[in-house]
Protein backbone atom coordinates (compact mmCIF):
# COMPACT_ATOMS: atom_id res chain seq x y z
CA UNK A 1 0.00 0.00 0.00
CA UNK A 2 3.23 2.49 0.51
CA UNK A 3 4.58 1.69 -2.60
CA UNK A 4 0.82 2.47 -4.37
CA UNK A 5 0.50 5.31 -2.45
CA UNK A 6 4.27 6.69 -3.51
CA UNK A 7 3.59 6.18 -7.03
CA UNK A 8 0.33 7.83 -6.82
CA UNK A 9 2.02 10.92 -5.22
CA UNK A 10 4.61 10.81 -7.90
CA UNK A 11 1.67 10.60 -10.82
CA UNK A 12 -0.01 13.99 -9.32
CA UNK A 13 2.91 15.71 -8.09
CA UNK A 14 5.69 14.89 -10.50
CA UNK A 15 4.54 17.20 -13.59
CA UNK A 16 3.83 20.34 -11.22
CA UNK A 17 6.68 20.09 -9.51
CA UNK A 18 9.35 19.19 -12.30
CA UNK A 19 7.90 22.72 -13.72
CA UNK A 20 8.59 24.73 -10.54
CA UNK A 21 11.27 27.36 -10.56
CA UNK A 22 11.64 27.46 -7.12
CA UNK A 23 14.02 30.18 -4.91
CA UNK A 24 15.78 29.24 -1.78
CA UNK A 25 12.87 30.57 0.57
CA UNK A 26 10.35 28.61 -1.08
CA UNK A 27 12.10 25.22 -0.98
CA UNK A 28 12.99 26.00 2.26
CA UNK A 29 9.11 26.33 3.13
CA UNK A 30 8.71 22.96 0.98
CA UNK A 31 11.13 20.94 2.96
CA UNK A 32 10.00 21.46 6.26
CA UNK A 33 6.13 21.26 4.93
CA UNK A 34 6.98 18.15 3.69
CA UNK A 35 9.26 17.11 6.85
CA UNK A 36 5.98 17.39 9.02
CA UNK A 37 4.25 15.11 6.72
CA UNK A 38 6.26 12.30 6.86
CA UNK A 39 7.27 13.06 10.79
CA UNK A 40 2.96 12.93 11.45
CA UNK A 41 2.25 10.16 9.15
CA UNK A 42 5.50 7.61 9.25
CA UNK A 43 5.85 7.37 5.78
CA UNK A 44 9.09 7.82 3.19
CA UNK A 45 9.73 10.13 0.55
CA UNK A 46 9.30 8.52 -2.97
CA UNK A 47 11.99 8.34 -4.95
CA UNK A 48 11.09 11.41 -7.07
CA UNK A 49 10.23 13.88 -3.93
CA UNK A 50 14.10 13.23 -2.50
CA UNK A 51 15.75 13.65 -5.70
CA UNK A 52 13.47 16.91 -6.48
CA UNK A 53 14.16 18.32 -2.73
CA UNK A 54 18.10 16.90 -3.41
CA UNK A 55 18.23 18.66 -6.35
CA UNK A 56 17.73 22.08 -4.58
CA UNK A 57 19.96 21.24 -1.21
CA UNK A 58 18.25 19.47 0.73
CA UNK A 59 18.00 15.38 1.68
CA UNK A 60 15.95 13.68 4.42
CA UNK A 61 15.91 10.24 5.21
CA UNK A 62 14.19 8.33 7.85
CA UNK A 63 16.13 5.49 8.23
CA UNK A 64 13.66 2.77 9.82
CA UNK A 65 11.33 3.39 7.10
CA UNK A 66 14.20 2.83 4.19
CA UNK A 67 14.41 -1.04 2.84
CA UNK A 68 17.58 -1.54 0.81
CA UNK A 69 16.79 -0.15 -2.54
CA UNK A 70 15.66 3.05 -0.92
CA UNK A 71 18.99 3.29 0.16
CA UNK A 72 20.43 2.51 -3.53
CA UNK A 73 18.09 5.04 -4.68
CA UNK A 74 19.39 7.63 -1.91
CA UNK A 75 23.05 6.97 -3.14
CA UNK A 76 22.14 8.01 -6.54
CA UNK A 77 20.29 10.95 -5.94
CA UNK A 78 23.61 11.89 -4.02
CA UNK A 79 25.75 10.50 -7.29
CA UNK A 80 23.75 12.82 -9.21
CA UNK A 81 23.32 16.06 -6.33
CA UNK A 82 25.70 15.38 -3.71
CA UNK A 83 27.78 18.52 -4.95
CA UNK A 84 24.75 20.97 -4.44
CA UNK A 85 22.97 19.59 -1.26
CA UNK A 86 23.38 21.78 1.91
CA UNK A 87 20.96 20.74 4.17
CA UNK A 88 20.72 16.64 5.40
CA UNK A 89 18.05 15.33 8.04
CA UNK A 90 18.29 12.09 9.06
CA UNK A 91 15.91 10.52 11.78
CA UNK A 92 16.07 7.04 12.92
CA UNK A 93 12.69 6.44 15.02
CA UNK A 94 13.57 3.88 17.77
CA UNK A 95 10.61 1.94 17.80
CA UNK A 96 11.58 0.13 14.86
CA UNK A 97 14.44 -2.33 14.86
CA UNK A 98 17.98 -0.55 16.22
CA UNK A 99 19.53 -3.04 13.59
CA UNK A 100 18.27 -2.24 10.81
CA UNK A 101 18.25 1.65 11.85
CA UNK A 102 21.63 1.14 12.33
CA UNK A 103 22.90 -0.79 8.75
CA UNK A 104 20.60 1.66 7.22
CA UNK A 105 22.54 5.15 8.55
CA UNK A 106 25.44 3.22 7.93
CA UNK A 107 24.31 3.29 4.04
CA UNK A 108 23.43 6.18 4.25
CA UNK A 109 26.66 7.90 5.97
CA UNK A 110 28.65 6.28 3.16
CA UNK A 111 26.62 8.06 0.48
CA UNK A 112 26.59 11.42 2.44
CA UNK A 113 30.52 11.30 1.90
CA UNK A 114 29.84 12.06 -1.44
CA UNK A 115 28.62 15.73 -0.28
CA UNK A 116 31.16 18.25 -0.24
CA UNK A 117 29.38 21.59 0.61
CA UNK A 118 27.00 20.68 3.60
CA UNK A 119 25.78 23.45 5.87
CA UNK A 120 23.41 22.08 8.08
CA UNK A 121 23.46 18.25 9.88
CA UNK A 122 20.80 16.82 11.89
CA UNK A 123 21.13 13.90 13.29
CA UNK A 124 18.16 12.33 15.14
CA UNK A 125 17.55 8.73 16.61
CA UNK A 126 19.74 7.56 14.04
CA UNK A 127 21.72 5.01 16.70
CA UNK A 128 25.58 5.45 16.13
CA UNK A 129 27.52 3.07 17.11
CA UNK A 130 31.78 3.57 16.71
CA UNK A 131 31.83 1.98 13.08
CA UNK A 132 29.07 5.16 11.95
CA UNK A 133 30.98 7.64 14.14
CA UNK A 134 33.93 6.84 12.28
CA UNK A 135 31.51 7.22 9.03
CA UNK A 136 30.46 10.20 9.97
CA UNK A 137 33.48 11.61 10.96
CA UNK A 138 34.16 11.51 6.94
CA UNK A 139 31.45 13.03 6.48
CA UNK A 140 32.02 16.13 8.75
CA UNK A 141 35.36 16.57 7.79
CA UNK A 142 34.75 16.60 3.69
CA UNK A 143 32.58 19.31 4.79
CA UNK A 144 34.60 21.26 7.61
CA UNK A 145 34.83 24.45 5.22
CA UNK A 146 30.82 24.88 4.85
CA UNK A 147 29.56 23.38 7.44
CA UNK A 148 27.64 25.53 9.94
CA UNK A 149 24.69 23.79 12.12
CA UNK A 150 25.44 20.75 13.77
CA UNK A 151 22.57 18.59 15.95
CA UNK A 152 22.34 15.43 17.52
CA UNK A 153 19.57 14.63 19.07
CA UNK A 154 18.51 11.21 21.21
CA UNK A 155 21.28 9.54 19.69
CA UNK A 156 22.88 8.42 23.23
CA UNK A 157 26.50 8.46 21.72
CA UNK A 158 27.88 9.17 25.36
CA UNK A 159 31.13 10.12 26.76
CA UNK A 160 32.99 7.48 24.25
CA UNK A 161 31.19 8.47 21.45
CA UNK A 162 31.81 12.26 21.83
CA UNK A 163 35.50 11.59 21.94
CA UNK A 164 35.59 9.46 18.66
CA UNK A 165 33.43 12.59 17.00
CA UNK A 166 35.52 14.98 18.48
CA UNK A 167 38.64 13.75 15.88
CA UNK A 168 36.23 15.60 13.35
CA UNK A 169 34.23 18.22 15.10
CA UNK A 170 37.58 20.20 16.17
CA UNK A 171 37.84 20.76 12.40
CA UNK A 172 34.93 22.71 12.22
CA UNK A 173 36.24 25.67 12.08
CA UNK A 174 33.24 27.50 10.86
CA UNK A 175 30.50 25.78 12.80
CA UNK A 176 28.05 28.24 13.93
CA UNK A 177 25.86 26.25 16.14
CA UNK A 178 26.89 22.78 18.26
CA UNK A 179 23.67 20.91 19.32
CA UNK A 180 24.11 18.20 21.39
CA UNK A 181 20.37 17.12 23.16
CA UNK A 182 20.13 13.95 24.79
CA UNK A 183 22.98 12.35 23.94
CA UNK A 184 23.98 10.82 27.55
CA UNK A 185 27.27 13.17 28.34
CA UNK A 186 28.34 13.27 31.69
CA UNK A 187 31.39 15.48 33.78
CA UNK A 188 33.89 13.43 32.15
CA UNK A 189 33.00 14.53 28.54
CA UNK A 190 33.39 18.22 29.92
CA UNK A 191 37.36 17.87 28.61
CA UNK A 192 36.31 17.44 25.58
CA UNK A 193 33.44 19.61 24.82
CA UNK A 194 36.30 22.34 25.88
CA UNK A 195 38.63 21.14 23.24
CA UNK A 196 35.76 21.21 20.56
CA UNK A 197 34.42 24.42 21.77
CA UNK A 198 37.77 26.19 21.80
CA UNK A 199 38.24 25.06 18.00
CA UNK A 200 34.88 26.53 17.04
CA UNK A 201 36.00 30.83 17.14
CA UNK A 202 32.31 31.68 14.90
CA UNK A 203 30.11 29.73 17.33
CA UNK A 204 26.66 32.07 17.98
CA UNK A 205 24.89 28.78 19.74
CA UNK A 206 26.07 25.99 21.72
CA UNK A 207 23.35 23.61 23.33
CA UNK A 208 23.46 21.11 25.53
CA UNK A 209 20.20 20.11 27.24
CA UNK A 210 19.30 16.64 28.78
CA UNK A 211 22.79 16.03 29.66
CA UNK A 212 24.17 15.54 33.24
CA UNK A 213 27.35 17.26 33.29
CA UNK A 214 26.90 18.64 36.45
CA UNK A 215 27.89 21.61 38.27
CA UNK A 216 31.92 20.18 37.81
CA UNK A 217 31.55 19.64 33.98
CA UNK A 218 30.04 23.33 34.05
CA UNK A 219 32.96 24.81 35.95
CA UNK A 220 35.22 22.93 33.16
CA UNK A 221 33.54 23.66 30.20
CA UNK A 222 33.37 27.28 31.27
CA UNK A 223 36.39 29.21 30.14
CA UNK A 224 35.67 27.79 26.56
CA UNK A 225 32.10 29.28 26.65
CA UNK A 226 33.69 32.47 27.72
CA UNK A 227 36.41 32.68 24.63
CA UNK A 228 33.43 32.81 22.30
CA UNK A 229 32.91 35.89 21.64
CA UNK A 230 29.74 35.74 19.04
CA UNK A 231 28.04 33.52 21.54
CA UNK A 232 24.28 34.09 20.97
CA UNK A 233 22.45 31.28 22.32
CA UNK A 234 23.04 28.97 25.65
CA UNK A 235 20.90 26.17 26.35
CA UNK A 236 22.02 24.24 29.11
CA UNK A 237 18.31 22.55 29.87
CA UNK A 238 18.25 20.10 32.64
CA UNK A 239 21.88 19.66 32.97
CA UNK A 240 21.96 18.27 36.28
CA UNK A 241 22.29 21.20 38.46
CA UNK A 242 20.37 20.39 41.53
CA UNK A 243 20.24 22.12 44.84
CA UNK A 244 23.67 22.41 45.70
CA UNK A 245 25.35 26.06 45.99
CA UNK A 246 28.44 24.89 44.06
CA UNK A 247 25.87 24.17 41.03
CA UNK A 248 24.32 28.10 41.13
CA UNK A 249 27.86 29.59 41.75
CA UNK A 250 29.01 27.39 38.77
CA UNK A 251 26.51 28.92 36.93
CA UNK A 252 26.74 32.50 38.00
CA UNK A 253 30.48 32.23 37.10
CA UNK A 254 29.95 31.25 33.64
CA UNK A 255 27.42 33.64 33.04
CA UNK A 256 29.15 36.68 34.17
CA UNK A 257 31.64 36.27 31.18
CA UNK A 258 28.69 36.06 28.53
CA UNK A 259 26.90 39.70 28.80
CA UNK A 260 26.43 39.31 24.73
CA UNK A 261 24.09 36.74 24.90
CA UNK A 262 20.59 37.04 23.48
CA UNK A 263 18.84 33.72 24.03
CA UNK A 264 19.02 31.78 27.64
CA UNK A 265 17.78 28.55 28.74
CA UNK A 266 18.18 27.63 32.26
CA UNK A 267 14.93 25.30 32.52
CA UNK A 268 14.52 22.38 34.55
CA UNK A 269 17.54 23.34 36.56
CA UNK A 270 16.99 24.06 40.06
CA UNK A 271 17.39 27.51 40.68
CA UNK A 272 15.30 28.51 43.61
CA UNK A 273 15.62 31.76 45.31
CA UNK A 274 19.34 31.54 46.31
CA UNK A 275 19.94 30.64 42.54
CA UNK A 276 18.10 33.88 41.71
CA UNK A 277 19.93 36.25 43.90
CA UNK A 278 23.17 34.63 42.16
CA UNK A 279 22.04 35.16 39.10
CA UNK A 280 19.73 38.27 38.75
CA UNK A 281 23.01 40.72 38.90
CA UNK A 282 24.60 38.62 36.38
CA UNK A 283 21.40 38.79 33.91
CA UNK A 284 20.47 42.65 34.51
CA UNK A 285 23.64 43.18 32.48
CA UNK A 286 22.54 40.82 29.35
CA UNK A 287 21.73 43.98 27.48
CA UNK A 288 20.58 42.17 24.35
CA UNK A 289 19.02 39.71 25.99
CA UNK A 290 15.57 38.74 23.82
CA UNK A 291 14.84 35.16 25.49
CA UNK A 292 14.92 33.50 28.94
CA UNK A 293 13.30 30.49 29.84
CA UNK A 294 13.37 29.48 33.56
CA UNK A 295 10.74 26.61 33.18
CA UNK A 296 10.78 24.05 36.11
CA UNK A 297 13.40 26.26 37.93
CA UNK A 298 12.06 25.93 41.78
CA UNK A 299 10.37 29.08 41.41
CA UNK A 300 8.27 30.35 44.08
CA UNK A 301 5.45 33.13 45.07
CA UNK A 302 6.85 33.35 48.85
CA UNK A 303 9.90 34.91 49.75
CA UNK A 304 12.38 37.53 47.24
CA UNK A 305 12.20 35.45 43.82
CA UNK A 306 9.44 37.54 41.85
CA UNK A 307 11.00 40.94 43.20
CA UNK A 308 13.93 39.37 41.68
CA UNK A 309 12.78 38.33 38.84
CA UNK A 310 10.80 41.44 37.93
CA UNK A 311 13.89 43.18 38.28
CA UNK A 312 15.39 41.40 35.68
CA UNK A 313 12.44 42.05 33.34
CA UNK A 314 12.82 45.73 34.06
CA UNK A 315 16.27 45.97 33.35
CA UNK A 316 15.80 43.84 29.66
CA UNK A 317 13.64 45.80 27.57
CA UNK A 318 14.26 43.83 24.84
CA UNK A 319 12.86 40.40 25.84
CA UNK A 320 10.68 39.09 23.58
CA UNK A 321 10.45 35.42 25.24
CA UNK A 322 9.97 34.51 28.49
CA UNK A 323 9.23 31.24 29.77
CA UNK A 324 8.34 30.73 33.43
CA UNK A 325 5.84 27.49 33.46
CA UNK A 326 6.43 24.51 35.52
CA UNK A 327 6.69 26.39 38.47
CA UNK A 328 3.32 26.11 40.44
CA UNK A 329 4.64 27.75 43.85
CA UNK A 330 4.52 30.98 41.91
CA UNK A 331 0.70 30.87 42.01
CA UNK A 332 -1.51 33.88 41.97
CA UNK A 333 0.78 36.05 44.59
CA UNK A 334 3.51 35.28 42.49
CA UNK A 335 1.72 36.08 39.26
CA UNK A 336 0.34 39.59 41.04
CA UNK A 337 3.99 40.58 41.87
CA UNK A 338 5.10 39.97 38.30
CA UNK A 339 2.58 41.64 36.36
CA UNK A 340 3.97 45.44 36.59
CA UNK A 341 7.22 44.50 35.11
CA UNK A 342 5.75 42.16 32.43
CA UNK A 343 3.33 45.41 31.63
CA UNK A 344 6.80 47.32 30.69
CA UNK A 345 8.05 44.34 28.37
CA UNK A 346 6.47 46.42 25.16
CA UNK A 347 8.56 44.06 22.68
CA UNK A 348 7.31 40.72 24.31
CA UNK A 349 6.13 38.36 21.92
CA UNK A 350 6.02 35.08 23.69
CA UNK A 351 4.82 34.60 27.56
CA UNK A 352 4.38 31.28 28.61
CA UNK A 353 2.59 31.18 31.77
CA UNK A 354 1.61 27.44 32.03
CA UNK A 355 1.39 25.28 35.28
CA UNK A 356 2.45 28.24 37.83
CA UNK A 357 -0.19 27.65 40.18
CA UNK A 358 -2.74 29.71 39.21
CA UNK A 359 -6.42 29.20 40.46
CA UNK A 360 -8.12 32.63 41.42
CA UNK A 361 -10.14 34.99 39.24
CA UNK A 362 -7.98 37.64 39.91
CA UNK A 363 -5.10 35.91 38.36
CA UNK A 364 -7.66 35.89 34.92
CA UNK A 365 -8.29 39.29 35.19
CA UNK A 366 -4.25 40.20 35.66
CA UNK A 367 -3.94 38.33 32.26
CA UNK A 368 -6.29 39.92 30.53
CA UNK A 369 -4.69 43.40 32.09
CA UNK A 370 -1.55 41.92 30.73
CA UNK A 371 -2.90 41.24 26.93
CA UNK A 372 -3.77 44.87 26.94
CA UNK A 373 -0.88 45.93 27.87
CA UNK A 374 1.44 43.74 25.83
CA UNK A 375 0.53 44.79 22.13
CA UNK A 376 3.04 43.04 20.31
CA UNK A 377 2.31 39.70 22.29
CA UNK A 378 1.95 36.73 19.50
CA UNK A 379 1.96 33.59 21.61
CA UNK A 380 0.72 32.83 25.13
CA UNK A 381 0.46 30.02 27.28
CA UNK A 382 -1.98 30.69 30.35
CA UNK A 383 -2.95 27.24 30.82
CA UNK A 384 -3.29 26.21 34.64
CA UNK A 385 -5.83 24.14 36.89
CA UNK A 386 -9.23 25.03 37.36
CA UNK A 387 -10.45 28.65 37.91
CA UNK A 388 -13.51 27.19 39.02
CA UNK A 389 -16.68 29.35 38.34
CA UNK A 390 -15.30 32.51 37.55
CA UNK A 391 -17.10 35.27 36.19
CA UNK A 392 -13.66 37.10 34.52
CA UNK A 393 -13.70 34.64 31.80
CA UNK A 394 -15.47 37.32 30.03
CA UNK A 395 -13.09 39.28 30.79
CA UNK A 396 -10.26 37.45 29.28
CA UNK A 397 -12.78 36.52 25.90
CA UNK A 398 -12.62 40.50 25.18
CA UNK A 399 -9.33 40.94 25.71
CA UNK A 400 -8.28 37.94 23.72
CA UNK A 401 -11.00 38.97 20.90
CA UNK A 402 -9.36 42.81 21.20
CA UNK A 403 -6.16 41.73 20.64
CA UNK A 404 -4.51 42.74 17.41
CA UNK A 405 -1.38 40.48 17.27
CA UNK A 406 -2.65 37.25 19.34
CA UNK A 407 -2.47 34.52 17.17
CA UNK A 408 -1.54 31.74 19.44
CA UNK A 409 -3.24 31.12 22.77
CA UNK A 410 -3.41 28.06 25.12
CA UNK A 411 -6.51 28.24 27.91
CA UNK A 412 -7.34 26.23 30.60
CA UNK A 413 -10.11 23.71 29.95
CA UNK A 414 -12.37 24.95 32.91
CA UNK A 415 -13.04 28.66 31.07
CA UNK A 416 -17.02 27.98 30.65
CA UNK A 417 -18.34 26.92 27.47
CA UNK A 418 -20.37 29.84 26.26
CA UNK A 419 -16.83 31.71 26.26
CA UNK A 420 -15.10 28.76 24.80
CA UNK A 421 -17.95 28.64 21.77
CA UNK A 422 -17.08 32.43 21.54
CA UNK A 423 -13.34 31.94 21.38
CA UNK A 424 -13.68 29.50 18.54
CA UNK A 425 -15.78 31.20 16.42
CA UNK A 426 -13.66 33.99 16.93
CA UNK A 427 -10.50 32.11 15.90
CA UNK A 428 -12.55 30.59 13.01
CA UNK A 429 -12.90 34.50 11.34
CA UNK A 430 -10.10 34.59 8.85
CA UNK A 431 -9.74 38.46 9.21
CA UNK A 432 -8.16 38.01 12.79
CA UNK A 433 -5.06 37.59 13.72
CA UNK A 434 -5.91 34.52 15.75
CA UNK A 435 -4.89 31.35 14.33
CA UNK A 436 -4.95 28.73 17.28
CA UNK A 437 -6.59 28.23 20.16
CA UNK A 438 -6.15 25.14 22.56
CA UNK A 439 -7.67 24.40 25.93
CA UNK A 440 -6.34 22.14 28.17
Amino acid sequence: RQEARCKEEDKYYSPALASLKMDDYNCLLLFHCYLEVLTHHEVKPSAFMLSFLASYGVLICFCANLSLPDCQVIDRVLSRHGGIVHGVYIRGMYFFSRARVRDNTWIILHALSMCTCLKTFIFVDSNLDTEGIEVLNRVLIHNADTLENFRLFNDRIKDEGLEQLSQALQHLHKLRNLDFNDVCLTSKSSPTLSLIITRMPALTGVMLDWNKIGYSGLESITPALQQCKHLKQLDIKNIGLERADEGRAALASLLSGLPQLQCLDLSDNHIGEKGLELLVPVIQQFGQLRVLALSKCGLAGDGHSMPLLASVFLCLPTLEDINISGNPDISDKGLEQLAPALEQCSQLKTLNLGYIGLMSCQSLLTISHLLRQLSSLLNLNANNASFGDCECDEALCIAVKEHPSLADINLPYSISEDVKGNLRRHAADPTTALKRLNFS
